[in-house]
């Protein structure tokens, strides 16, 4: 199924089921021009006009990823709750409500409010957000390189490590591990979201070592696990020392 008719789906979902009381912004690779079926999710942010119709998409959200999985649907439901918005990520959806600014991430805030593409409905969900410049991007980095990349490479590294040496891994974690990184590092830099594929590029000219691994993974891209190769352990454990590497101050080397 291509992308515009998983657009089609969400509006059957989405939009008809709930008597078109809803309003959707798709963002992210979608609406970048980056997406691909077998390594892309789809962004969404949906307002709900009646908050009393929750419990009806829940159940609705509940059919959508048993047919299409868990993980292609990204993105969150958005609702007035007592005068304040609320929201709900969809893949922790049983997970109490959250307000927008506990919930949404800046570099989703910022492209919703600035790349964001309306598939239905017709409230100003983008007015919602409050808007952010290049500088609130680079300090979100930062903070995130820090409190969440570094330690999680690290973790993955140790885990890795403990693995049976034989251990063959699909593409997939390493995928996200290492464009993570690199995206992460280049908008701490510039400002600039970079797409999964740029990111690994951008790896793959400062690791010229390693050009052979990485080049696996950009070659792969648009195949699905089940059609890629694998790596071994001691090749996943290098790119993702290196990805560390990239993330630590460098003074962390010394």
């Amino acid at each position: 199924m291509n992308l515009q008719k998983y657009i089609l789906e969400l509006e059957k979902y989405f939009y008809d089921r709930l008597n078109k009381k809803t309003t959707a912004v798709l963002y992210g690779s979608a609406v970048s021009g980056d997406w691909t079926l077998s390594r892309s999710d789809l962004d969404v942010v949906i307002h709900l006009r009646l908050s009393s119709q929750i419990e009806e998409f829940e159940e609705i959200l509940n059919e959508w990823q048993e047919r299409f999985g868990k993980d292609l649907l990204d993105g969150f439901l958005i609702f007035e709750d007592q005068g304040e918005y609320r929201t709900k990520r969809f893949y922790n959806f049983s997970v109490d409500s959250k307000t927008l600014k506990e919930n949404v991430l800046v570099p989703d805030i910022w492209q919703i409010k600035n790349m964001g593409k309306y598939i239905f409905g017709d409230l100003p969900v983008k007015n919602l957000f409050p808007d952010k410049e290049i500088n609130d991007l680079k300090k979100w980095a930062t903070d995130n390189r820090c409190s969440y990349w570094i330690p999680t490479i690290r973790d993955q590294i140790e885990i890795l490590k403990a693995e049976s040496s034989k251990i063959k891994l699909p593409l997939t974690p390493t995928i996200w591990m290492t464009s993570g990184a690199a995206r992460i590092k280049t908008l701490e830099e510039t400002g600039i979201l970079s797409s999964k594929q740029n990111a690994m590029t951008w790896f793959n000219e400062r690791n010229h070592d390693l050009s052979n691994l990485v080049q696996v993974l950009i070659d792969n891209y648009e195949t699905t696990d089940t059609s890629s190769p694998k790596l071994n352990k001691e090749e996943v454990i290098l790119l993702y020392e290196r990805s560390l590497e990239l993330l630590l101050p460098s003074e962390a080397h010394v």
